[in-house]
């Protein structure tokens, strides 16, 4: 008699194990030591030691080094989160097509025209020009010749005092402190422009059925911008070319390269755009971004060395040199995100 085959068992189906995702928690800084608060920010343990030791011994306060040192760790940190954003957003649009928007404004023929981004950022093709000022805030209109040019003026009725300048500076605070509170003056004085400007441009109703809205781009959005996806010192040109100091003088103006002269500067426009289709992101004027470093607003980009000079910097580093030699020559770009309502 044959005999019934007995059905083998079934191994039992293991159930996935959940993957627990732990949060982390910022480290609480208040109640670390100076030397931890130092190490945290980017020192060895060794140099922790050593700068201390130096900075105490020079007189510094330990609350002094305290403050110095979480500021240090909030710019990191707000740089961190500032190039993380970019990256969810390359990562977010990856295969999206990418739009151009151009935004009427009050005067008649006078356009933003804003590029989308990989990362979903809207940045405007050149910077703010006395034509696209002049259509927002109104006032005397522009002379022909000046009206494609980068918008470079400091109202004085955003200085601290109405009708000092820097030599009253000078003699007021003397030469080892005049620098440094007209730094922090012209600071307020950038702001209040280019809030005056964005309060203005967002009211209108083009900029709100167009569904931006404007603001300035940090400097992290500004280099991810200048750069247009390069890794070396400068940028990709629009045809996909790496530029570098042999072909650097096709998307960027050196000093003197314009009517012969550094006084002048060149309309917008007249050098080739980067891979991102932005013009004048090298060369021309600095400009102002949400950034900072301490009290010392942060602008990039600015008129380059003399055209026979090798000693050129990536002009995507940010600027921190002495307002008071380069007021002349800052202007700012304006960027933008999709409203939200």
């Amino acid at each position: 008699m044959a005999q019934k085959k007995t059905p083998a068992k079934k191994a039992p189906t293991k159930t996935p194990a959940k993957k627990v995702s732990v949060k982390k928690t910022a480290p609480d800084y208040s109640e670390m030591t100076l030397e931890e608060l130092a190490i945290e920010s980017g020192m060895t343990p060794e140099r922790a030691r050593e700068s201390l030791a130096g900075l105490l011994m020079l007189g510094d306060t330990m609350e002094g080094i305290r403050e110095r040192l979480l500021k240090k760790i909030a710019e990191r940190d707000a740089k961190a989160e500032a190039e993380k954003k970019i990256a969810d957003g390359i990562a977010r649009n990856r295969g999206k097509a990418l739009q151009t928007v151009t935004v009427p404004l009050p005067r008649k023929g006078v356009d933003l025209v804003m590029k989308e981004l990989p990362s979903g950022l809207f940045m405007g093709v050149f910077p703010v020009t006395n034509r696209q000022w002049w259509a927002v805030l109104g006032g005397a209109r522009p002379r022909k010749a000046d009206a494609d040019l980068p918008h470079t003026d400091c109202p004085r009725d955003y200085y601290p005092f109405e009708d000092q300048g820097e030599d009253e500076f000078r003699e007021y605070y003397g030469e080892e402190e005049w620098e440094d509170v007209w730094r922090r003056y012209m600071v307020i004085a950038y702001d209040g422009v280019c809030e005056r400007f964005l309060e203005k441009l967002n009211e209108l109703d083009a900029v709100k059925s167009s569904g931006l809205s404007f603001r300035l781009p940090t400097a992290e959005e500004w280099e991810y911008a200048c750069r247009a996806g390069s890794k070396g010192d400068y940028c990709l040109r629009e045809d996909g070319v790496e530029i570098t100091e042999e072909n650097l003088d096709t998307v960027s103006w050196g000093d003197g390269e314009w009517n012969g002269t550094s006084e002048d500067l060149p309309p917008v426009g007249r050098k080739r755009a980067n891979a991102f289709g932005l013009h004048d992101m090298l060369g021309l004027v600095g400009e102002w971004t949400a950034s900072n470093c301490g009290y010392k607003g942060i602008y990039c980009g600015g008129r380059r060395a003399k055209a026979s000079s090798r000693e050129r910097q990536p002009a995507y580093e940010c600027n921190l040199k002495c307002f008071v030699s380069a007021m002349d020559d800052l202007g700012f770009r304006l960027c933008a995100d999709r409203r939200a309502d």
